[in-house]
């Protein structure tokens, strides 16, 4: 009886050498799949451009690529190559010979903007009720873009907070564009866009609408207002593959309305002499974009 179990020790240990040393997937040996052909197995290789990619056969992973020294069966297949920016690559290899070497490209995924996005933007206003001389205006922008996958991802919100300050002209004592003053505007708004080309790698332009609040401030007499606004939008964002990009953007705006005090003549200012100033236009707009 010991020596019938002694002799299971050996049969024992030839399973686990059998299973060890036959063909599944390893660096240096892989099963056969769809086989059409011997039993025969061969060494083969996969290198792919560019290199360190995840190499799945049938389904198994396999190694990072190059694979200099897999052995498996002649047969036929499908192999899956994964890497991070890249697409994912699908195809079949059909094992025939000894020393066959598969060289497999995989295609770089498009370079996409990110969904959340800082703009600081410049700004040269035209208002063509009034003559003035700017100082500075700036603007400062948060946007979320949909992502690729939900339904509105040709659309993004935009939430901007931003200051105008300005030199305006007005007439004094009968003389048009003889006084002057400061007036400053402080904006905040919604905006809505439509990106035209929303997958396009580089360039992106946009249109949208936009709608928010004013508080406007004449120096003249510290006359101040809140006013509701609106604009009409468009711009092109131009992306590179670096944290930051720029931005070029026209505004048609309409800010409110200013009273500004004017006399003509030399008599005393009374409420009576305040004209009405719409504070409409166009704002010039270049944004540096930081994505995050």
């Amino acid at each position: 009886m010991k020596k019938h179990k002694l002799l299971l020790f050996p049969i024992f240990f030839s399973i686990i050498f059998w299973l060890m040393t036959s063909p599944l997937y390893s660096a240096e040996s892989t099963n056969q799949s769809e086989n059409s052909g011997s039993g025969d197995e061969v060494i083969f290789q996969i290198i792919t451009d560019p290199h360190k990619a995840e190499v799945y056969i049938d389904n198994i992973f396999i190694g990072t690529s190059p694979l200099l020294k897999l052995r498996a069966a002649k047969g036929i297949y499908s192999v899956k190559i994964f890497k991070s920016g890249y697409e994912v690559h699908e195809s079949k290899i059909n094992l025939t010979a000894e020393g066959q070497k598969f060289a497999i490209n995989i295609i770089k995924k498009p370079w996409l903007p990110t969904q959340n996005n800082f703009t600081v933007k410049g700004s040269i206003p035209f208002f063509s009720e009034l003559e003035h001389d700017l100082k500075f205006s700036l603007t400062f922008a948060y946007r979320y873009m949909f992502p690729n996958n939900h339904p509105l991802k040709n659309f993004d919100i935009e939430f901007t907070a931003g200051i105008i300050n300005m030199d305006i002209y007005y007439q004094y004592n009968g003389v048009p564009n003889s006084g002057k003053t400061k007036l400053t505007v402080l904006p905040i708004a919604v905006n809505f866009h439509f990106n035209i080309l929303r997958n396009f790698p580089w360039v992106s332009p946009y249109v949208g609408i936009g709608f928010g609040a004013t508080i406007i401030n004449v120096a003249l007499d510290n006359y101040e207002k809140t006013s509701l606004t609106f604009a009409i939008i468009g711009g092109i964002n131009f992306f590179t593959q670096l944290p930051v990009s720029f931005q070029i953007e026209v505004k048609y705006v309409w800010l409110g309305t200013a009273n500004i005090v004017e006399t003509a003549s030399g008599s005393p200012i009374t409420v009576n002499t305040r004209k009405l100033y719409s504070l409409k236009g166009f704002l010039f707009n270049f944004g540096v974009v930081g994505r995050f």
